[in-house]
């Protein structure tokens, strides 16, 4: 059985998590300087002490979220994902737990909604792109589950599935993944089915014509009478 921790390393996670910390380490640097020297043309109040100190707090407190926000844990029984520590009204991911031998079939979709399929409140440039989400079918169950995989690369992907796969073969899950379908369906449709596609891309979708839907329904009657 194959425990993991998997954290979120694509270029663009790293670069939005060093310019927090970047960001908030100068403005504490510049607050430390201005308390030991003091600034000969700036006079600060009490009021403009506060707020300094509580945008430090927010900038370091949204630096370590980043860096530990969306990372998915495979554990001997389930993968968890503990969500990302944002407020309610801008929650991306939630808590959820998958257990191995519940698990029919992995996909990777992408949605504007957050990790409950729900619509995120919050009306923002980030809030409203599509994030990339590994979902699971599970068995006896109509619900699925989501867990937001949008700052993880290929490599990353491709890893946590194949132990994924390992995993629910040792549990007794008998469902097994075809990892390269899940990864072609991805990076050929980008998460949507055909007729969602060209719905994203102002297409028509052609109806088939009575004539081809009658050899259709005339194929189907004799293939299946060939298998009686």
């Amino acid at each position: 059985m194959k425990k993991r921790v998997f954290v979120p390393i694509s270029i663009g996670f790293l670069l939005l998590d060093l310019f927090f910390w970047g960001l908030s380490i100068l403005c504490l640097v510049t607050f430390i300087i201005e308390l030991v020297n003091g600034s000969p043309n700036i006079e600060w109040n009490f009021f403009e002490y506060a707020i300094m100190v509580f945008a430090i707090i927010f900038l370091f407190f949204t630096a370590i979220r980043f860096l530990l926000c969306f990372k998915i844990h495979l554990r001997k029984t389930d993968i968890i994902t503990y969500g990302d520590g944002l407020p309610k009204f801008e929650k991306i991911q939630y808590k959820c737990i998958v257990k191995y031998k519940d698990i029919q079939s992995i996909s990777i979709v992408a949605s504007e909604k957050n990790s409950k399929n729900q619509s995120i409140q919050l009306i923002g440039v980030s809030s409203s792109m599509p994030k990339k989400y590994l979902v699971f079918t599970l068995i006896n169950s109509k619900r699925k589950k989501r867990m937001c995989i949008n700052y993880y690369n290929k490599k990353q992907i491709i890893k946590m599935l194949n132990y994924i796969n390992e995993n629910m073969q040792e549990v007794g899950n008998e469902n097994k993944l075809d990892i390269n379908k899940i990864i072609q369906d991805w990076y050929i449709y980008g998460g949507y089915n055909r007729e969602e596609l060209k719905i994203k891309r102002g297409e028509k979708i052609r109806k088939k014509s009575k004539t081809k839907k009658q050899n259709e329904n005339l194929d189907n009657e004799l293939n299946e009478n060939a298998e009686k």
